[in-house]
């Protein structure tokens, strides 16, 4: 994700945070999309068992489009073809 994000910002001219400035935003108790997981300690994570500890958010659709938020999402770079 962190990638993405970087080069995302790179394209758009966007000042690039740093990994634990991301997190910080994105897991932000405002911050609607964000589930937060059940673990005890300040990592906020979900255990998956395949990907270990990951970070959960809310995905809603729109006209087919994928958002978190108000951020619309660009999977083609992910899809299984």
């Amino acid at each position: 994700m962190y990638s993405s994000y970087t080069s995302y910002c790179k394209s758009n001219n966007y000042k690039i945070s740093d990994r634990l400035e991301l997190k910080k935003l994105l897991t932000d108790s405002n911050y609607k999309p964000f589930m937060k997981g059940n673990r005890k300690d300040s990592s906020h994570a979900h255990i998956h068992s395949k990907l270990g500890s990951c970070l959960k958010f809310k995905i809603s659709l729109v006209q087919n489009q994928k958002y978190i938020g108000d951020i619309e999402l660009n999977l083609r770079d992910y899809e299984v073809i």
